[in-house]
């Protein structure tokens, strides 16, 4: 069985998976889970809407999961999303080590918080808009803490730079994402947009002063790779999954609906979502009738974080 920690500098892993969007899935999380161990990865990144829900339903996915990572001697660091029992989570104290623990190998990694793997710092900023706000239900389905404050965006960038950056959302300007916001925009209410609109910027205002080597975010459930260019002309090159250039700074993208494990310089292997199973996240208006999301994982081995090709869950 492998050591954990509750703060992840102290595990020094040789490979790290990158996940996203469980939305409380636990059927999901042990296929992916149990995927990711015969592969031999026993650190995994979640960048949000893991699935922290009040309740029964809740207390059972937390337990299970936490029986899942024991059983294949993983750990697993998650930032919030927006889709987080917030009302809930944070309540629980912040340790000495700056992270919570949910359970045993299952450990939440505040806003802003930093640390350091084989030489890499990295920065962990969850929080994201709900566009579907009004259909939601406050203090059941929707909290107003999903959208990072002031004091927590000033906190991230007096941290100075780092190496790596996992958001739940997506800093403002990548144009592929855009693109594809504007597509769909006819869906959502012109108020909550433009609140996902500001909060995109202010995420990006964080990635502007950072200026990262490497991003990984959730939230958007999309499949893509693209260059961000910051406001002083740099660019943030983004690439798929299964390329890579040593030294390039790059934003990524996810694979969609479905699971996908990546190995530096080497093959690709991905199954769609539609071969998981199934399970119920709490809907907007607290029932149980909305279908959970999948994920993407991908796998990085050191020491080159900034040549791997990973790709992640958009």
């Amino acid at each position: 069985m492998s050591a954990w920690s509750v703060t992840p500098a102290a595990v020094q892993p040789a490979q790290v998976a990158i996940a996203g969007d469980w939305h409380g899935n636990d059927m999901w999380a042990e296929r992916i889970l149990d995927r990711l161990a015969a592969q031999g990865v026993e650190v995994v990144v979640h960048l949000g809407d893991w699935g922290y829900w009040l309740g029964q339903t809740g207390r059972k996915y937390r337990d299970r999961t936490a029986e899942i990572l024991e059983r294949n001697g993983q750990t697993l660091y998650w930032v919030d999303g927006n889709h987080e029992a917030f009302s809930e989570l944070l309540t629980i104290p912040i340790n000495v080590h700056g992270t919570r623990t949910i359970r045993d190998r299952l450990i939440h990694l505040p806003r802003g918080f930093r640390w350091q793997w084989r030489g890499q710092t990295w920065l962990a900023l969850g929080g994201a808009s709900s566009v579907d706000r009004p259909h939601r239900t406050p203090g059941k389905s929707w909290w107003a803490d999903e959208l990072l404050s002031d004091a927590e965006i000033d906190s991230a960038i007096e941290g100075g730079p780092a190496d790596v950056m996992v958001f739940h959302d997506a800093p403002y300007g990548i144009p592929e994402l855009e693109d594809q916001l504007a597509r769909s925009a006819h869906h959502w209410p012109a108020l909550e947009l433009g609140i996902a609109l500001d909060h995109r910027r202010r995420v990006r205002k964080v990635v502007d002063a950072v200026r990262p080597s490497a991003i990984w975010h959730g939230h958007y459930h999309y499949r893509y790779a693209d260059t961000l260019t910051l406001d002083d002309g740099h660019d943030v090159r983004g690439q798929r999954a299964g390329g890579g250039r040593r030294g390039r700074q790059r934003v990524r993208g996810g694979v969609g609906h479905g699971q996908c494990v990546t190995q530096l310089q080497s093959n690709q292997e991905c199954f769609p979502g539609d071969q998981l199973p199934v399970r119920r996240e709490p809907s907007r208006s607290g029932s149980r009738n909305r279908r959970a999301s999948g994920t993407a994982s991908s796998k990085v081995r050191w020491p080159s974080i900034s040549s791997a090709p990973l790709a992640s869950r958009a």
